[in-house]
């Protein structure tokens, strides 16, 4: 009777090893869908040759063309024209409207992309290559000097 009690409590304490452990790693991956922690990480880790500027969520609804009732917040950067850098997240208020949001955003780049191709046709490479994604609610828009990299950080991120 002993061996079973013995074995029992072994069995329970691995469940609950195991079960921690879940706990830890879940929590581990946790990720932040707060815009403005999310661009503040994009824009002090990726690359950029432009000044970056803030703009409000209204002008970002009208820029992207962004149904403002979707939108539960947004933190979006600019560049100054000189080039197509920019940053914008997104959280949205379901999955449905993020999926609108993103579709949104890559009209934009495209739209971004003919505007380029006739006044700086250098940039339509970071155009080409620009970092959308979407992970849940939360919708991320990166153009950089570097999209590579700002895909990975931007997928780091994300989890």
């Amino acid at each position: 009777m002993h061996k079973k009690v013995i074995s029992l409590l072994l069995v329970c304490a691995a469940v609950i090893c195991v079960a921690a452990g879940c706990g830890e790693n879940s929590a581990a991956k946790a990720v932040s869908t707060d815009p403005k922690t999310l661009s503040s990480q994009i824009k002090s880790s990726a690359k950029f040759t432009d000044q970056l500027s803030e703009i409000s969520l209204q002008a970002a609804d009208k820029r992207y063309g962004v149904d403002a009732s979707q939108v539960k917040s947004c933190d979006v950067y600019v560049g100054t024209g000189a080039t197509a850098e920019e940053i914008s997240v997104w959280q949205a208020k379901n999955e449905a409207a993020a999926a609108a949001i993103k579709e949104k955003a890559d009209d934009f780049v495209k739209m971004q992309k003919d505007s380029y191709s006739d006044y700086k046709p250098s940039e339509v490479p970071k155009l080409s290559t620009a970092v959308l994604e979407q992970k849940g609610t939360v919708v991320v828009l990166c153009i950089s000097a570097d999209n590579q990299k700002a895909k990975e950080l931007v997928f780091s991120l994300l989890g």
